[in-house]
């Protein structure tokens, strides 16, 4: 009985980490949509003025607006595992207490395992983001060095 409820309070534990990294990521994702709707509302602005010289910025905006709806994407790919290992987590918690502890142990174990290997993938995605971040603003850096002799 001891050993069930250390275990309940494992995964109780556990699942107050994931219920804030889901509000962690859900306030990313309304950022990354807000971003989303910016760079909409850009493209539709450089399209209006309909100048060639802007058709390089267009691009710009077209390719930061694929980069965040990847971005976004992926960010909803892990709310969802998040959520789906909450799910199983309440009902590790909810079940009977005459559960044997060692099953209980061993979905703990797997929980545990599954938590980790979606951390591990949130950590690669935030690397990645910070990667193409860096990147935009290498090319930000070029374009800035070139724009000036397009003029003359």
């Amino acid at each position: 009985m001891v050993d069930v409820v250390a275990l309940k309070k494992q995964l109780l534990s556990q699942y107050d980490l994931l219920q804030n990294r889901i509000k962690d990521l859900r306030q990313a994702a309304e950022k990354e949509v807000w971003m989303l709707a910016r760079m909409s509302q850009l493209e539709n602005k450089i399209v209006a003025v309909g100048e060639p010289s802007y058709r390089a910025r267009r691009g710009r905006v077209k390719r930061v607006h694929e980069n965040l709806e990847n971005a976004l994407l992926a960010r909803i790919e892990l709310i969802e595992s998040y959520a789906k290992i909450s799910s199983m987590i309440e009902i590790e918690v909810e079940m009977d207490s005459d559960v044997v502890a060692a099953e209980a142990a061993s979905s703990a174990e797997r929980i545990s395992e599954q938590i980790q290997q979606i951390m591990e993938i949130d950590n690669l995605e935030e690397q990645w983001r910070m990667q193409a971040e860096a990147n935009d603003e290498v090319e930000r850096l070029l374009n800035s060095d070139t724009l000036p002799n397009e003029r003359t």
